[in-house]
């Protein structure tokens, strides 16, 4: 019925507009704002407002390579049973998500420390379906390299089924 449309509207929408939702993305809509006031002002605040907007965009791109690269660290010649261990290790209240403060317990055990901007970026990097946690099938599909949008699309509890999920994938 309707939650159906809805939900496949949702999905379609959020596999078009998905590059926004990423820090990269957001970054490069800032720039592309901030490129724009400055361009077009006419007054002081605009260039202002302008070259704000370009300020925060080097800057989420400078943190999110950072944090990137640190997270790109872990785990390196462990076996994907060690990184399981090691998730269920630090997810402390069993849930099968690590909270920001798992997560951080993890990376810190695993030789990375990551800032307050640091842990925000990876969080968003991590989360694919931006729940504010990161679960055990978001980090599995993020270490082993594999399409986060297959595993999020075609997960149980999914409105789709595995073939949709990946002709999904493939028009986008």
């Amino acid at each position: 019925g309707m939650f159906a449309k809805v939900a496949a509207v949702r999905i379609i929408l959020y596999q078009e507009l998905h590059f926004f939702t990423t820090l990269t993305g957001r970054a490069v809509g800032y720039a592309f704002f901030g490129s724009l006031m400055l361009a077009n002002s006419r007054s002081w605040l605009g260039a202002a407002v302008g070259a704000y907007l370009l300020f925060v965009a080097v800057a989420m791109i400078f943190v999110g390579v950072r944090s990137s690269a640190k997270l790109n660290s872990l785990g390196e010649g462990m076996s994907e049973s060690e990184v399981i261990a090691k998730f269920d290790a630090h997810d402390t209240d069993h849930d099968g998500k690590l909270a920001r403060a798992e997560l951080t317990n993890l990376c810190a055990e695993l030789g990375t420390t990551l800032s307050a901007r640091e842990l925000e970026a990876a969080l968003h990097l991590l989360d694919a379906d931006q729940s504010g946690t990161v679960d055990k099938t978001e980090f599995l599909a993020w270490w082993s390299g594999k399409s986060w949008q297959r595993s999020l699309l075609s997960r149980p509890g999914a409105s789709l089924p595995v073939s949709a999920a990946d002709d999904v994938i493939q028009m986008t």
